[in-house]
């Protein structure tokens, strides 16, 4: 494609390539304006005025045919990709460049204004932001950057600056009129700096500084201001600038911005409402968890903000349960739809900063608009969810902290959300748990795979698979998925694999969430297949008993462990004990082979002070996890599930 740019250095590109080189300045001249005039006649006239001024030679004339005739052999070696190439015309009345006039910058960003300015007009104030930033991203330095231009282009010149420089200041109008004032203030600080008697521009920073909660700030730009205008011009400032300072002195709610911020909405109206939910999926089971959670998200738009967890052991089809959710009440959430991996693929959490740049973008923000405080990031998400119906689904949350960042505005709008433990926060409307499949569930879960009559043929190894597999749809669906892909394998093989492999990934995400010496306790405790009470625990681990039980409620939390109730006890309530399932000891055995052992102090024979080790493990806890209860513990009989 052919390019002319003006906006900056001249230069004519074809198929990204600088096409034409003019070393001689009114030869370049002569062609930047036939560009500037691209599809309509340039008159000899104008020719002879920016060539020569009011004093052409007597050859003027025949040195412009010259011109002319060098720039059409020139011309003559430009063809694009399309084969399209560009003519140089003569007329009667002088010549014309056959070239489509946004083949020139200097045109696009004359029509990109013009559709700029008729958004905001129409209150499509949003649009209009980001057209304008189109427009303005044309340039590169003074539009026609020559040392020696001529009366014509330098007229032309002087237009685009001027177009360029209330561009800016429509644009910047517009971002204070949506509530974008944080991001508005560097820019007006080195516009100022360059323009320091537009008192139109002083007027924009002092706003933007006041509504960022930067009221001294505002009052000292006034101040120099008004140095700027006595010192420079011998004036006052006028009387605008003077009134918005009294009104700034005396905090007039006026200036603030609405709560409601309207024109954000209002703006984003022709953005499409944005929808990442990831693919349906087919359930088996899940009826009662599916009701539950379909019902607490349909109590929400209108009364209230539903937060509702999913939690769940690994493996056990949480992310799942929250798709299908999602993708069943999406219609009561028509204006958008978000969804965000609270965590990377090797188990760190993910920013909570970062995901809201991605929803800001999702839902129209140019990137440039964009804050990069975290708080200013949130409460402008907020603002636009406010009066939105809008859900926001977040997988496999970490902590507390990571979580409210990401809540939206507003009563209309609910989050569903994937965690591997408890949290305790007073947002949260509703906790459904993803419990294990029962027998029929998980028969049902592979026969969906591998077909009933495969399933019936070898009836003894599904019924042992489903018993290894402890009804976790992850690993069922791992291995469905396994003999699917190896139809020559009977479900007996199956049974001479480990199924830890089914379930490793799942596992090692929860267990990357364990501080390393929870993960050193956990690795130690493998060697006891059995329930075991705290004291037995704090004798493996060589630390005192509160510390031990403080460990083991660790693993209940992040369901790597469980507790084990025995008989009624008189007076004191139930006993309790700890143990790892099949498939957690497996891992637990798996981690102690595969990873390093960590510098602190955790594992049979080492002492560690108690209050030390506890205290290390409240400040490894994720924020909003919910403190574990104590309660009289005995040993009770060693069984294994």
């Amino acid at each position: 494609m052919i390019q002319v740019r003006l906006l900056g250095p001249f230069e004519l590109t074809c198929n990204g390539k600088s096409a034409v080189r003019l070393s001689a300045p009114k030869l370049r001249r002569v062609l930047m304006l036939l560009a500037l005039n691209a599809g309509r006649v340039v008159s000899t006239a104008q020719f002879l005025s920016e060539l020569w001024e009011d004093r052409p030679p007597r050859s003027a004339r025949t040195t412009l045919q010259t011109y002319i005739y060098q720039l059409r052999k020139l011309m003559a070696r430009v063809t694009d990709a399309s084969g399209a190439r560009v003519s140089l015309e003569t007329t009667a009345a002088g010549y014309l460049l056959r070239l489509p006039p946004e083949c020139v910058d200097a045109h696009r960003f004359t029509a990109l204004v013009a559709e700029g300015r008729a958004h905001i007009a129409a209150s499509e104030t949003l649009l209009g932001v980001q057209t304008l930033d189109k427009a303005l991203a044309l340039w590169g330095a003074t539009s026609m950057a020559e040392t020696d231009l001529g009366s014509v282009l330098q007229t032309e010149a002087v237009r685009l600056e001027e177009l360029r420089r209330t561009a800016v200041a429509e644009r910047i109008e517009a971002e204070l009129s949506l509530g974008l004032h944080h991001q508005a203030v560097g820019e007006l600080l080195g516009l100022v700096a360059s323009n320091p008697t537009d008192e139109g521009l002083q007027a924009k920073l002092m706003l933007a500084l006041y509504r960022s909660g930067r009221r001294s700030e505002a009052l000292t730009a006034y101040r120099r201001a008004r140095s700027a205008l006595a010192t420079e011009l011998g004036l006052e400032p006028c009387t605008e600038l003077q009134q918005l300072h009294s009104r700034i002195l005396a905090g007039d709610p006026s200036l603030d911005l609405p709560e409601d911020t309207t024109a954000v909405r209002s703006a984003a109206t022709s953005i499409p409402a944005p929808s990442q939910l990831p693919p349906d999926v087919r359930l088996v089971g899940r009826k009662p968890q599916l009701e539950a959670l379909c019902q607490a998200l349909a109590d929400g738009p209108g009364v209230g903000r539903p937060v509702v967890v999913v939690t769940g052991a690994p493996a056990s089809g949480k992310s799942a349960l929250c798709v299908r959710t999602a993708h069943q009440v999406r219609a009561d959430y028509p204006d958008g739809q978000l969804w965000a991996e609270m965590t990377t693929p090797a188990g760190r959490p993910v920013p909570p900063g970062e995901i809201l740049g991605d929803f800001l973008r999702a839902v129209g923000l140019p990137p440039n608009h964009i804050p990069e405080d975290v708080d200013e990031r949130a409460r402008m998400f907020r603002s636009w969810a406010a009066d939105r119906r809008v859900l926001v689904v977040l997988d496999d949350v970490v902590d507390v902290d990571q979580l409210i960042p990401l809540l939206p505005g507003g009563s209309r709008s609910a989050t569903l959300l994937t965690c591997r433990r408890r949290l305790s926060d007073p947002r949260i409307t509703a906790v459904v748990p993803a419990s294990r499949l029962s027998h029929t569930e998980a028969w049902d879960l592979l026969a969906d795979t591998l077909g009933p009559d495969r399933l019936a043929y070898e009836a003894d190894a599904v019924i042992k698979v489903i018993q290894l597999c402890q009804g976790l749809p992850g690993a069922l669906r791992t291995v469905a998925r396994q003999l699917e892909m190896r139809p020559h394998w009977s479900v007996a093989r199956i049974l001479d694999r480990s199924t830890l492999p089914a379930l490793l990934p799942s596992f090692r995400r929860t267990y990357r969430l364990l501080t390393p010496p929870v993960r050193s306790a956990f690795r130690a405790l493998a060697a006891v297949d059995s329930v075991i009470t705290a004291e037995e625990a704090g004798t493996v681990l060589g630390v005192a008993t509160p510390a031990a039980e403080a460990l083991l409620e660790e693993f209940v939390e992040v369901q790597l462990a469980h507790v084990c109730r025995g008989p009624e006890s008189s007076g004191i309530g139930y006993e309790f004990g700890w143990r790892y399932t099949k498939a957690e000891l497996d891992f637990a055995c798996d981690a102690a082979e595969r990873d390093t052992p960590e510098p602190v102090g955790v594992g049979a024979g080492a002492r560690v002070e108690p209050a030390a080790f506890a205290a290390g493990l409240t400040h490894g806890l994720p924020a909003g996890v919910v403190p574990s209860t104590t309660f009289p513990r005995r040993a009770v009989p060693s069984t294994r599930l």
